[in-house]
């Protein structure tokens, strides 16, 4: 019989991927629609839609959610008055950091989950359409 950890594991990997930004890779994973909810709701925090500050704290919620690992980053990415390029594990505390430092890296990731997020929509959509 198969146990619900092990096909737990299997759900969340097929929902990950990994985008190149500079010299690192970012391991991310796509939110399910119920999380991608939930970031919306908390960001909005009962504002109207007209707020522009509810769809930039809804990108980085989903971004915050979906980064899970990486590989290649360094102090100095998060710190650029590091003396020097220490490498410097994931750690879901350093996330933000990460972000606020590299805006490029942000921009750049978020359109990649938007995409994946996207492609979901339409194949469940044609889907439903069978």
């Amino acid at each position: 019989m198969i146990e619900l950890d092990y096909i737990a594991r299997k759900a969340r990997a097929a929902r990950e991927f990994e985008h190149q930004v500079g010299p690192a890779t970012i391991r991310l994973r796509v939110p399910t629609k119920l999380e991608s909810s939930i970031a919306y709701a908390e960001s909005a925090g009962g504002r109207k839609y007209a707020d522009p500050g509810v769809s930039l704290r809804f990108h980085r919620a989903l971004l915050l959610l979906a980064v899970c690992g990486w590989s290649g980053v360094t102090v100095q990415h998060m710190l650029p008055s590091h003396p020097t390029p220490d490498a410097f594990d994931f750690e879901t505390g350093a996330i933000a950091l990460l972000l606020d430092a590299q805006p490029e890296w942000e921009t750049e990731l978020l359109q990649a989950l938007l995409q994946r997020l996207s492609d979901r929509q339409t194949a469940e959509e044609a889907a439903a359409k069978n």
